[in-house]
Order: C-alpha cells, then structure tokens, then sequence
C-alpha cells in the first residue's frame, strides 16, 4: 500500500491515464497514428506482433502503477521515459498548489534512476 500523500497519488494516476490512453489509441491506429506505428516499425526492424505485445506490457505496467502508485519502480527504462516525458508536460498544471508532491516525484524517479543505474545497489538491500 501507499505511504505517499494523496497529492502525489493522484497525479501518478493522471500520468498514467494518459500513458494508457495514448497506448491503446496507438492500438486502434487512427490514420496518424498508423503512419507512427508504420515509422516505429520500420525504424526499429519490429513486427506488428511485436508491437502489439510491447504495447499491450506497456498498458499493463502503467495499469499496475495507476492500481499501486507508489510502485514506480515497476516501469522499464523505456516507461519510465514516458512517465517523465508525461510529468514534465502537466508538471506547470499542479506545481502551484503542490510543489511538495511534484518534487517527491522527482526525487522518487531519480533515486530509482540511480539504483537502476548501479547493479551492486537493490531496494532490497537499501531496508
């Protein structure tokens, strides 16, 4: 369970309701979202299955988080790109009223940064 204050929960809910959001439209593939998919995959040598299967991970990492948004530390690399891309754009919209929230973020997301960087370093042996 969640030992951070309500503030923070609430906007790592936001960003992963637009995480997802955007995910599953991608899925959907709007004629603009189709010539993305169709960059995607021939920039990175990816096939539509794999796609889809990256996509659908991705969706579910983001679910677990909005379910348990204090495990942060279950995205990958690549999602938590995404989540750092999503909280610096909506950041402005809730500093003002919670500086304090937005700032536990960050440091939460740099410390996971950190510790994911170092190998010899794990949360478990951080307790």
């Amino acid at each position: 369970m969640s030992t951070q204050n309500p503030e923070q929960n609430d906007i790592i809910k936001k960003i992963c309701e637009i995480q997802i959001d955007s995910l599953l439209r991608l899925v959907n593939k709007t004629q603009i979202d189709g010539m993305i998919i169709r960059d995607f995959l021939e920039r990175d040598n990816t096939s539509p299955e794999e796609f889809e299967i990256a996509v659908d991970k991705s969706v579910n990492r983001f679910t677990e988080l909005y379910k348990d948004p204090s495990n942060i530390s279950l995205l990958t690399k690549e999602d938590m790109s995404k989540f750092k891309h999503i909280l610096a754009n909506i950041e402005d919209h809730y500093i003002a009223e919670f500086p304090m929230a937005i700032n536990n973020i960050w440091t939460r997301i740099n410390f996971i940064e950190k510790v994911n960087e170092n190998p010899h370093i794990t949360f478990h042996n951080l307790n």
